[in-house]
């Protein structure tokens, strides 16, 4: 019966030392999912930093070409 108890032990040692690999392996797999999500996140943040900046830009250009027509029109109808 002592046997049979240590054989059990031992597949339990062994099993807890597999899941304890495990863990660790999906842990290291975690921290780079979440430092790939934390680049994916500044790399967003940039875009649209970026698309901010350029619908700035391309509302100055209309009002300037707008501004333009208008001072164009003006000189046409002298």
């Amino acid at each position: 019966k002592i046997q049979a108890l240590q054989g059990e032990v031992s597949c339990l040692s062994q099993s807890l030392e597999a899941s304890l690999l495990e863990k660790g392996e999906i842990a290291s797999r975690l921290n780079s999912t979440q430092d790939e999500v934390q680049q994916m996140r500044t790399g967003i943040e940039k875009l649209q930093v970026r698309i901010e900046s350029d619908e700035r830009k391309k509302k100055k250009m209309g009002e300037l070409l707008k501004a333009a027509q208008r001072r164009s029109d003006s000189l046409q109808d002298r």
